[in-house]
């Protein structure tokens, strides 16, 4: 039923509905009403009275005006993610999972997400971000590594808004602003301890130049255990584009032009699982069975987010949905409470063992091995 129309079991009431009217008809304070349908005060109603409140609105059709809730409130009840690659990220799934569960988080405090892109092709990202800013679009901002530069940390560092940096990868801190971690450590110890000693020196980390920085975390945690960073031997290329979705057919090039090399090691190690698929499919082509000749691994848990039945490979799951659900929780708890700073916001990675990278006591090196493969520096080119 649309507002302002006759409703016979209210006494014909006509008119446009109010929160004051809904107050009226159910007998209570309009502040009454106001919390039991604000999500974050619904609890400080009693469920008796909450049910009430709720099947009136729900018989009239009646939900809050956003306009006059944001005049009231001098809010605009959305939050801006500011973008500095808006073609990769929407491209890719992994970040359509954070957006998913950020969306999620802010919709349940009725709030809603805005994207933003600022573009550096024509002009520095300040000249956005500070007309950002400026125009008050959002209650808060949250932004990417891409965005760390003095200038960019200058401007928002006068914002009267809360701001909160989103590290996916990098391990950046900041002390002047809160921010949310993806944290990859522990999964990384777990695949360490999951390698034979006699496997070590036999181990390729294979990853496009965009990449590579996951080796640096990878070897680090590698060395809390104990283990060199000569174990593991990157093997690093740079496809004409980096687009995410193109990560497959340029790893499966690579592991074309490269196969005698990558028949050497025992395990490749990829930087993502779309780098690990492609280099699977080659090893097929050539008569070896990923999971038994060589073992693989990757990160990012795309055969499960694209809905396969039974993943095959190994896998570090960035855990990319509870990383955005934890991020609109720490960005709402900053607009509720600006004076209190939340320096960080940590998601654990975990670890989802498959047969590609079967346990440790099934890993064991071919009749053949060469516990020392020759290096080719071809793929430093």
């Amino acid at each position: 039923m649309r507002k302002g129309l006759r409703h016979p079991g209210r006494g014909g009431f006509m008119g446009k509905l109010s929160l004051s009217k809904i107050a009226e008809l159910a007998s209570v304070n309009a502040s009454t009403v106001s919390r039991t349908l604000n999500p974050r005060d619904g609890d400080r109603i009693s469920a008796k009275q909450r049910q009430r409140i709720l099947s009136l609105c729900n018989e009239l059709n009646y939900r809050p005006q956003l306009a006059g809730r944001s005049v009231a409130t001098g809010r605009s009840y959305r939050v801006a993610f500011i973008s500095g690659a808006m073609v990769p990220d929407l491209s890719s799934p992994t970040f359509a999972l954070f957006l998913r569960g950020l969306c999620r988080g802010l919709q349940q405090q009725n709030y809603s997400l805005t994207i933003l892109s600022a573009d550096c092709r024509e002009h520095s990202y300040s000249e956005d971000i500070h007309r950002f800013i400026m125009s008050d679009v959002a209650d808060a901002y949250l932004l990417g590594p891409s965005m760390l530069k003095t200038e960019e940390l200058g401007l928002l560092g006068g914002s009267q808004h809360p701001v909160l940096f989103v590290d996916f990868d990098s391990e950046i801190s900041i002390n002047r602003f809160a921010h949310a971690v993806r944290d990859c450590s522990k999964a990384y110890r777990e695949v360490w301890r999951q390698i034979p000693e006699d496997c070590h020196g036999r181990i390729a980390f294979i990853s496009p130049s965009l990449l590579k920085g996951r080796l640096e975390r990878i070897q680090r945690q590698g060395e809390a255990l104990g283990i060199p960073r000569e174990a593991i031997e990157p093997l690093i290329y740079k496809p004409e584009c980096l687009e995410f979705i193109l990560n497959h057919a340029n790893a499966a090039t690579f592991a074309r032009d490269n196969f005698e090399l990558l028949k050497k090691f025992r395990i490749l190690w990829c930087s993502s699982d779309l780098t690990a698929l492609g280099v699977a499919e080659v090893l097929s082509e050539k008569g070896l069975k990923p999971g038994q000749d060589i073992l693989l691994l990757g990160q990012d848990n795309i055969e499960e987010l694209l809905g396969k039945c039974n993943p095959f490979l190994s896998t570090i799951d960035p855990q990319n949905e509870q990383l955005g659900t934890a991020v609109a929780q720490a960005i709402l708890q900053q607009i509720e409470q600006p004076d209190i700073l939340r320096p960080q916001t940590i998601v654990q990675a975990v670890y989802m063992p498959r047969a590609s990278f079967p346990p440790s006591q099934t890993v064991k090196l071919p009749f053949s091995a060469n516990p020392h493969p020759k290096k080719d520096n071809a793929h430093d080119a």
